[in-house]
């Protein structure tokens, strides 16, 4: 109650200051789940929300993705968000072919939002496998993501003073139920496996060196994530004990299907962004608790419903006071 009473003051002491929006961006864990565009086994990710759409529902005081739409925006948008344009299957080449990074750039310009979410690489990564020529193409991975992310950061931050940008980096893809399955039927060998995990763990090395110095730029640091998930005999949120291995549409696994995180595993992708942008931009958001997580996961306890005059006299208080709570200082 009183973290109620504190948001009805704020928006009592501050009615003009609007909320800037937040512009997703990159790959298919930013697109929205409720609209996919592939399909992989093991499970229906429209079951499921992502951590745009977690944010969205459970934050949105702090987390604005503009209007939504089922509707297509066409490409490189889907249908979802207005600042959403994380697409389904891209790669980082996609991302700055199709104009991700230019759109999102025009919606910074604009003054419409602040703050970027983005995730990509994984496709680049996943990529290697199928090429005509898998060595040469992890060869060049490493210094063809960074370039890219590279260009997409300069963007960004070309197009307003006040853009932040925060990169997720990646996960050991030998935890995906898509490559333990091949490397188990002896479609993909382990020590090629091991080597494209070699090459990630570079990546993710050089792309937090790249932004060290940047302070308009953090890294959330996804694979650690995922490796303090793996790493126990057992992993739990809340209690509730979670499948890290088989993908399935159950509200206690980890992957709804064989290569995209759950709605407990997109919890957590969450968290990382904003652990990532509370500790490089002193930002103040509050992390997803595992209650949250689970209840919209669709394992946790139903929630008790706050009195109908709280919500009331929130609903007709202004809503457009966050500017000021979200960043206690800023640059």
């Amino acid at each position: 109650m009183k973290s109620i009473l504190r948001v009805a003051l704020a928006l009592a002491l501050f009615p003009t200051l609007a909320s800037a929006g937040t512009v997703g961006m990159g790959d298919s864990l930013t697109d929205e789940y409720q609209f996919p565009i592939f399909t992989p086994a093991g499970g229906d990710r429209r079951t499921a929300k992502n951590h745009v759409e977690l944010l969205s529902g459970l934050r949105p005081v702090d987390f604005d993705f503009g209007d939504f739409s089922a509707a297509s925006r066409g490409t490189p948008r889907n249908q979802g968000f207005e600042y959403n344009w994380g697409r389904d299957g891209s790669t980082s080449a996609e991302v700055i072919a199709e104009g991700q990074h230019t759109g999102a750039a025009g919606q910074l310009a604009a003054g419409a939002a602040d703050t970027v979410f983005m995730t990509v690489g994984a496709n680049d990564f996943r990529s290697v496998f199928t090429s005509a020529n898998p060595p040469g193409a992890l060869a060049q991975a490493v210094p063809n993501l960074l370039r890219n992310v590279a260009t997409v950061a300069q963007a960004i931050l070309a197009a307003s003073p006040e853009a932040r940008l925060v990169i997720a980096n990646l996960p050991d893809l030998r935890h995906l139920p898509e490559l333990r399955a091949a490397v188990a039927a002896g479609l993909i060998p382990q020590p090629f496996a091991d080597a494209v995990a070699g090459a990630i763990d570079a990546y993710n090395r050089q792309l937090a060196l790249a932004f060290a110095g940047d302070d308009r730029v953090a890294v959330a640091d996804f694979d650690a994530v995922i490796e303090g998930v793996m790493a126990g005999e057992q992993f739990t949120v809340g209690g509730v004990a979670i499948d890290r291995t088989t993908p399935g549409n159950e509200p206690n696994r980890l992957f709804v299907d064989s290569v995209h995180p759950g709605t407990v595993g997109q919890g957590l992708i969450a968290n990382a962004f904003l652990t990532a942008s509370n500790q490089k931009f002193d930002t103040d958001y509050q992390l997803l608790s595992d209650a949250e997580i689970l209840q919209a996961a669709g394992g946790g306890p139903t929630p008790i419903p706050l009195p109908l005059g709280v919500w009331a006299a929130l609903g007709a208080a202004p809503v457009v006071y966050v500017a000021a709570r979200r960043r206690r200082a800023a640059a």
